[in-house]
This record gives C-alpha cells, structure tokens and sequence, in this order.
C-alpha cells in the first residue's frame, strides 16, 4: 500500500525542482540577452523570406549603439543560373532603402525591415528562386 503522505511529498518536491529548473533556465536567458552585439559599421546583413518563393534581402550596418543597429537595405548583383532561380550577392554602399534602427540580439540577428529575421552574411552567394 502506498502511503498518502509520501506521494504528496513527492509531488511537491517535484513541484518546487521543477520551479527551481525553469527560473534557472529564465535567469541564463536573461543573461544571454543583456550581452551586446558585436555588429560594427560595414558589416553586411542577410534575410532569405518567402512562401512560393524564396527572396533574399541585404542590409548594411550604417550605425550602431550598445543595444541598436541602423541598417539600409542594400541593392544586389543578380545572376540567373537555371529557369526561375539564381545567385544574388550584395552592392555594398548601393543603397534602397532610407535608415531604419532595430534592437540587435547578443547573436547579431535584427528582425528584417521587410520580412522575417536578418543575421550575419557569410559573403557567399545567397540562392533566390521566382516560381510565383
């Protein structure tokens, strides 16, 4: 037979080690979000977006603060290689766009002026298609 009393016991210290995991989880995110990106002017950003399609976005750093980046988006190369698709790569200080300031995260992602999320390019040739 079990005992009552020690179900509930367990049950609680269950409880309270379950509590104790989530705001140790709450307290390393916290952290994680107050560091400061490390986006300097120059740097390039890409947002690849789209449902039928896939587009690709450029932005370049043209100011930053402690917790913000200004991007403008930037013009692209692009060249077709197949029916519909391509590469495209970025036309440094060949602007689009007006300034736009976002919050940057520790890991240098902004959200998109456009669509999604923008993060660090890696200065390859980014793949675009056009089925719609």
């Amino acid at each position: 037979m079990i005992r009552v009393e020690s179900t509930r016991e367990l049950a609680v210290t269950r409880s309270f080690e379950g509590r104790r995991t989530t705001n140790k989880w709450k307290e390393e995110r916290e952290a994680e979000r107050a560091k400061p990106h490390t986006l300097k002017i120059g740097d390039i950003l890409s947002a690849s977006w789209g449902y039928d399609q896939t587009n690709i976005d450029f932005f370049e750093v043209v100011a930053t603060t402690e917790k913000t980046v200004t991007v403008r988006e930037l013009k692209q190369k692009r060249e077709e290689t197949g029916w519909a698709r391509g590469s495209c790569m970025p036309i440094p200080g060949a602007y689009k766009s007006e300034p736009t300031t976002h919050r940057c995260s520790a890991n240098n992602c902004i959200a998109s002026p456009i669509h999604g999320s923008a993060s660090m390019w890696d200065g390859k040739p980014e793949n675009w298609t056009a089925y719609a």
